[in-house]
C-alpha cells in the first residue's frame, strides 16, 4: 500500500482495552490519532517502536 483512500483513526491499545464496548470512533475522538498518509504511519512506527493491530467489525443494527 502507498497511500491510504481515507484517512486512518488509530486508538491505542491501552485505551481500547478500557473500553466495556465497541464504540462509534466519532465519540472516541479525544483518543484517537488521525493519520493521513502511510508515511506518517512508518514514521511513527520507526520512531517510537508502535506496532499497529487492524481490527474491523461490521455494525448489526442502528440502534445504541
Amino acid at each position: 500500500m502507498r497511500e491510504f483512500q481515507a484517512y486512518f483513526c488509530v486508538l491505542r491499545g491501552q485505551h481500547f482495552v478500557e473500553l466495556k464496548k465497541l464504540r462509534f470512533h466519532e465519540r472516541l475522538r479525544d483518543y484517537l490519532q488521525v493519520y493521513d498518509s502511510v508515511n506518517q504511519v512508518r514514521k511513527d512506527s520507526e520512531q517510537e517502536g508502535l506496532v499497529f493491530v487492524f481490527l474491523s467489525h461490521q455494525w448489526r443494527a442502528a440502534a445504541r
